[in-house]
């Protein structure tokens, strides 16, 4: 089966230290960004990419804090969305003919953002680690669509994740999972500390490494992945078996036609539907689980839009030979 992930751009923690002076290149112009900095690599992506750009002709400041009109804009850009013009601004502190006026407005309609008050965005301000994790699970729902992938090998959870906003925590959590945030050598998150822009980059870098693209998705009989089944395991499904050569391909062929829209790591194989082996008459060959909307296969979940997969399923109640699981 093949995967492809999408290109990148996102957060790794700040661990400061002492910068030497590096001679600008053609491309990447920022002399403040030393070649052997953990974060050199985010910063010059997302600066390549058009989605950060430079405090100066020839400076990043890296360590310096970005604040949330910065951040939003950077986000924007991520999305490839021109400044909107406005004609009427909804946050007092937002003013007509600002740069980021029209980053801000459009990313308060489509649900990105609120502001820090009722009655302003908090211009100027520095985005907290919390406010950018919420920022960015908002995003994805809302703007690219929720297909994150989760980490195969996430930060373990934050011991402060209790000083995170009880608004925030839930998102804090989705961008652990996913491989875009971790924590300080002692596992903090420090919910409530300022994001630097080097640390602004990374996330963004890490948030385009953890999207899918699932339009390549395709199964054929030699690259499925054996399913884990356990007989007799609570709430598991029945096992269906195909025997028919014919009938296995039209199979794969209804399921690649599938207009996959996201993908993540499987959950429980109590969340199951359907599991479906393939069977020769002689041998189980592979396994693969199927719901209503999803297709699951080596332990990773493709997602579709609406009950996709239902007609299907009907079909198979209908046709196959099952085994009961008990």
């Amino acid at each position: 089966m093949k995967r492809i992930t999408s290109i990148a751009l996102a957060i790794a923690m700040l661990v400061s230290a002492g910068m030497t002076a590096v001679a600008a290149d053609k491309d990447f112009p920022f002399r403040d960004v030393p070649d052997d900095a953990w974060y050199r690599r985010y910063v010059e992506q997302a600066y390549l990419e058009g989605v950060m750009v430079g405090t100066g002709e020839t400076t990043f400041a890296p360590n310096e804090p970005m604040t949330r009109e910065e951040f939003v804009t950077a986000l924007m850009r991520l999305a490839n969305v021109n400044p909107p013009h406005v004609d009427v601004l909804t946050f007092a502190d937002v003013k007509g003919g600002a740069w980021y006026a029209g980053y801000v407005e459009w990313a308060r309609q489509v649900g990105v953002v609120s502001g820090v008050d009722d009655k302003n965005f908090g211009v100027g301000q520095p985005v907290t680690r919390e406010q950018m994790a919420v920022m960015l699970s908002n995003f994805s729902h809302a703007v690219t669509g929720p297909s994150l992938l989760e980490s195969e090998h996430p930060a373990p959870a934050f011991q402060d994740i209790g000083a995170a906003a009880a608004w925030a925590k839930g998102a804090v959590e989705e961008m652990r999972i996913c491989g875009i945030v971790s924590g300080d050598e002692n596992n903090r998150f420090q919910p409530k500390r300022a994001m630097t822009r080097a640390e602004c980059a990374t996330v963004l870098v890490k948030y385009q490494q953890a999207r899918v693209d699932c339009g390549d998705f395709q199964l054929s009989f030699d690259n499925l992945t054996r399913m884990c089944m356990r007989s007799g395991a609570s709430g598991l499904p029945t096992m269906y078996m195909i025997s028919d050569q014919k009938e296995m391909q039209q199979l794969l062929d209804y399921i690649n036609a599938a207009p996959i829209k996201s993908k993540k790591y499987a959950p429980s194989a109590t969340g199951w539907t359907y599991s479906i082996d393939f069977w020769n008459g002689e041998t189980y060959l592979n396994g693969i689980g199927i719901g209503a909307d999803w297709v699951e296969v080596g332990n990773v979940r493709y997602y579709t839009e609406g009950d996709y997969f239902q007609s299907l399923l009907d079909e198979i109640d209908a046709k196959a030979e099952y085994i009961p699981l008990n």
